[in-house]
């Protein structure tokens, strides 16, 4: 089994699973051997199935794992030399787990099928960005409590709400035009229309106590990023640039990963991908880039998550070109 996030959500690939657990409990025999692209929980998978950790491993050199494991199967003997302790019981793979930290080898550059709605993280089936300026998104509803999130946002019968939305590398408050939920073979989806404000918040080119605007950015970039403290002292609504968004929250310049990671810190690649939406939208709604160039993070070790981030500034003059904020360092995380 080829498991990973989007697997745990398919339903053709819970049919496989739950056929294949059936055999497995009629043979009563080893049967199930899931190869994880991700650390995502596989409902029904016992803690004492052996998994591969597809992150440590070529396709060639999983090919030969298969190979050795049917050699065995077949009460052949492999080659000492290719010969793989790597489907052991979980128990090894859980005391291999202490030895590395979680996320050592963990990076992501996008935040894959993830959407962010104000404060809540949704999994997407389709974001759509339609020519009239919506945007359609189709969420998979996995609880009660998101089911009651998205019902909230289409509560007013007079009024529209305005949510924070970020989604691959855009962010902006949007309008929510209509909430419809919708139930496919027990299954509860969710069909969100949005419709975005584009209008740019004039920010005016001014210097305080020696800062430049384009220094103020940098300053709430690698505020956001890598929890830097404040680099000046005085009125931060006016010295980092916010005087004239009244909209944005101010928790948005709380740094990003050392807020996610007490409570994903057990699911690394989720983690990162769910901090780097958050920072898409931290890092847009505070007026802080324009455009997103880049943005990895991890992989994660005892002394933080790597951070490296590109964004392009918004173009105020016409004979200048716009500003470019690029940094790279490490983000330290709570321990404990």
């Amino acid at each position: 089994m080829f498991t990973s996030e989007a697997y745990s959500r398919k339903l053709w690939t819970n049919h496989e699973r739950q056929s294949v657990q059936a055999r497995a409990f009629r043979n009563n025999q080893e049967y199930i051997l899931p190869a994880r692209f991700d650390d995502t929980e596989i409902p029904g998978l016992r803690e004492t199935i052996g998994y591969i950790s597809l992150q440590n491993f070529t396709p060639t050199r999983f090919a030969q794992l298969i190979l050795d494991k049917i050699s065995e199967s077949k009460g052949d003997t492999p080659p000492p030399a290719i010969r793989s302790r790597a489907f052991a019981k979980k128990k090894t793979a859980t005391k291999q787990k202490r030895v590395s930290p979680p996320g050592s080898r963990t990076k992501v550059n996008s935040s894959g099928a993830w959407i962010l709605l104000d404060d809540t993280f949704f999994q997407s089936r389709s974001v759509s960005d339609r020519t009239d300026g919506e945007i359609e998104i189709t969420l998979t509803v996995t609880s009660p409590s998101q089911e009651a999130i998205l019902r909230a946002l289409n509560a007013q019968p007079y009024q529209q709400s305005v949510v924070a939305y970020a989604h691959g590398n855009d962010a902006a408050l949007a309008e929510v035009q209509s909430v419809i939920m919708e139930s496919t073979a027990g299954k509860r989806t969710c069909v969100v229309k949005l419709r975005p404000n584009r209008r740019n918040d004039s920010e005016m080119d001014i210097t305080v106590n020696g800062v430049t605007s384009d220094q103020m950015a940098e300053n709430r970039a690698r505020r956001i990023l890598l929890d830097e403290p404040w680099t000046t002292t005085g009125d931060h609504d006016l010295l980092f640039g916010l005087f004239e968004r009244r909209t944005v929250d101010k928790k948005m310049l709380e740094a990003v990963l050392p807020k996610l990671w007490p409570t994903y810190k057990n699911k690394p690649t989720e983690f990162l991908r769910l901090a780097r939406l958050q920072a898409v939208c931290a890092l847009k709604m505070t007026n802080t880039v324009e455009h997103i160039l880049e943005l990895t993070l991890g992989p994660i070790s005892k002394d933080g998550a790597q951070v490296r981030f590109a964004g392009k500034r918004r173009q105020r003059f016409t004979n200048r070109p716009a500003d470019v904020i690029q940094i790279e360092g490490k983000c330290p995380l709570p321990t404990g």
